[in-house]
């Protein structure tokens, strides 16, 4: 299979094959070429590391992402007011893949990405784009939220917008019977970080 570093074959890899072969020649010069052989010495230290940066600056491109939360706030209606508050993320997983080609999701019917609940089926959001060129994907996240993700940095960000804006108070004067009321309905925000599976 060649050998690789970091996902770079050597077969293929013109700098991993000099820096082999800079190391190979000082190993075979004559004793009496110790000058030389330390500026080659330099140049394939310093090729190595070039190397080797270049490859940790590359990143990881995959079909499918598993994205965990590491904290969610927001805001929650409590004692007749708003409060800051923190939400359990122990069941919240969801995996961000590319939607397969005869797949047909009735509300998501044009998106080129998809987010899943962990183990569901059923989309929670969808990206009608895929990765722009600065490495970042915009989707919607349960009809009402909004989901970005950094596939360089592997962070993440999903906001669920309903809760607050789109409700009325119970005091409101002229409060309309069908819409939410304040306390239905939780306005958060989430982060976290996501690896390619």
């Amino acid at each position: 299979s060649g050998l690789q570093s970091r996902g770079r074959r050597f077969d293929s890899d013109p700098s991993l094959q000099f820096l082999v072969a800079c190391v190979a020649k000082i190993a075979t010069d004559p004793p009496g070429w110790v000058g030389r052989s330390s500026v080659i010495l330099l140049r394939c230290s310093a090729l190595f590391m070039l190397s080797m940066f270049s490859a940790s600056t590359v990143p990881q491109t995959s079909d499918s992402y598993l994205c965990i939360p590491d904290q969610s706030t927001g805001f929650t209606y409590k004692d007749g007011e708003w409060q800051i508050a923190r939400f359990s993320i122990e069941e919240e997983k969801y995996i961000l893949r590319k939607r397969k080609r005869k797949e047909k999701h009735p509300i998501y019917s044009d998106s080129r990405w998809l987010i899943f609940r962990f183990g569901e089926t059923t989309p929670a959001g969808g990206c009608d784009k895929g990765f722009d060129e600065s490495g970042l994907i915009h989707c919607s996240y349960y009809l009402y939220g909004d989901f970005r993700m950094n596939r360089d940095t592997g962070r993440y960000q999903a906001i669920y917008w309903p809760g607050y804006v789109d409700s009325q108070g119970a005091d409101s004067i002229d409060a309309d019977p069908s819409a939410p009321r304040d306390g239905e309905d939780t306005p958060s925000m989430t982060i976290g970080r996501c690896s390619v599976v």
